[in-house]
């Protein structure tokens, strides 16, 4: 029997989806949750088979993150309206296992739950081509927290005061990530950032904090990415970048 965890601040559907389940032999719903700071506690204690997270505003990439801290061996699903490419990468680094739309059928979203319990992936049609037209990049805590700063609006003078930093600093940074993500501009990596930031609603989210004990660390002003989903460069501009760094 799969031991299903829900997370929903809708009851409505917490007791539609307690029907549905209750007509399968081999999956169960077993606990529903309806407040993030009750969740990581409950998972704690309950430890079931399977989350299935719905994609709420509180929902974060930093979420995901807390609840395998207290639930290691639970296996994550995101129940989404909606999910962009970025949001559905970060995930899945993160450690989800599933990715299913609020509008898909009876028969996938059991079939979503049976294939996720016994540790397989399952990607809503249409998600993972698309995911290998991106490519992440990992980034340091202090290029996470300035991506971060950008994506909010801020300006070099404004995020350099956020993280304590000269200006001059900021602009050093500014040129390593340019070249790092192959994006032209701050305008094109604020975009960037802000398209990571975003949940499945485009609203801007808290991402995670940087790694303890890093070089650089110091307590993060904003959210903070630990890497970047960029577009992937296609093979005509792979040989044009190769050929101009080779020279």
């Amino acid at each position: 029997m799969i031991d299903t965890f829900l997370y929903t601040d809708e009851p409505a559907m917490a007791a539609g989806l307690r029907e549905l389940l209750s007509g399968a032999p081999d999956v169960r719903l077993g606990h529903h949750c309806d407040n993030l700071g009750a969740l990581k506690a409950t998972l704690g204690k309950i430890q079931p088979d399977l989350l299935l997270l719905d994609v709420t505003p509180e929902v974060t990439v930093r979420t995901i993150y807390e609840v395998r801290e207290c639930a290691p061996e639970c296996r994550i699903v995101l129940w989404v309206r909606t999910v962009t490419k970025e949001l559905a990468f970060q995930a899945i680094e993160h450690g989800v296992r599933g990715i299913l739309r609020k509008n898909a059928t009876v028969d996938n979203l059991l079939k979503c739950l049976r294939v996720v319990a016994q540790d397989g992936m399952w990607l809503e049609d249409g998600l993972a081509p698309a995911l290998h037209d991106v490519a992440a990049i990992k980034l340091s805590f202090r290029e996470g927290q300035l991506v971060s700063l950008l994506a909010c609006g801020m300006k070099n003078k404004e995020a350099a005061t956020a993280l304590g930093l000269s200006e001059g600093t900021v602009k050093v940074y500014l040129a390593k990530l340019f070249k790092k993500l192959g994006v032209k501009d701050r305008f094109e990596l604020a975009i960037h950032g802000l398209r990571n930031l975003a949940d499945a609603e485009g609203r801007l989210q808290t991402g995670l904090h940087g790694e303890a004990g890093e070089e650089d660390a110091a307590p993060a002003p904003a959210p903070c990415l630990r890497s970047m989903v960029v577009p992937r460069p296609s093979s005509s501009e792979f040989a044009v970048n190769h050929r101009y760094n080779a020279a």
